[in-house]
């Protein structure tokens, strides 16, 4: 929290009632470490001063085709026609299969960002989908949050991206 202070009045908060929709709706919780973030964050963008809507985190605020679940239903339809068309791309299920991809975030270079569903929620890796190579970061949410935060991103092509990557140059935008 030092790095990226929260905001003082976090555009929205998310009551249990919010996740268990959410449940309902997609037959699974993201995991614990992502729910707090939003519940300290509420919905926005990480970026840098230069460009602060870099990566977006779905938020559960976030309505529509590119919402939370809508973001969940249209990437999780691509993944099921991906793996139908080049399953040797496609090393991993899409959710609801277990160990399935659950998609949580997207940058503005074109990478999708899910988590491998594999365990524990809380242990879920960080898969990431640049040019259609799926790399498993081994590390959760928090971690790849803290990478970035610490100017060592979890893949080299971050710094390409951004720049030369230092602690504390990002920011946090919520959303209004």
């Amino acid at each position: 929290l030092e790095l990226l202070p929260p905001p003082t009045n976090p555009s929205r908060r998310i009551d249990e009632s919010v996740w268990q929709s959410i449940e309902r709706k997609i037959g699974v919780l993201p995991p614990p470490d992502y729910r707090d973030f939003c519940q300290n964050y509420g919905a926005g963008t990480l970026g840098t001063k230069d460009d602060p809507h870099w990566l977006t985190i779905r938020s559960p605020f976030s309505e529509g085709p590119g919402g939370f679940v809508g973001g969940f239903k249209s990437r999780t339809k691509l993944l099921v026609e991906m793996k139908q068309i080049s399953p040797k791309r496609v090393p991993y299920p899409a959710l609801p299969e277990r160990g399935g991809l659950f998609p949580f975030a997207h940058d503005d270079c074109g990478f999708e960002y899910y988590w491998l569903t594999d365990g524990q929620p809380e242990n879920w890796p960080v898969v990431v989908l640049p040019d259609l190579d799926f790399k498993n970061l081994g590390i959760t949410f928090t971690e790849f949050v803290w990478g970035l935060l610490n100017g060592k991103p979890p893949i080299p092509s971050f710094s390409e991206a951004l720049g030369d990557l230092d602690a504390g140059m990002f920011v946090w935008t919520p959303c209004r």
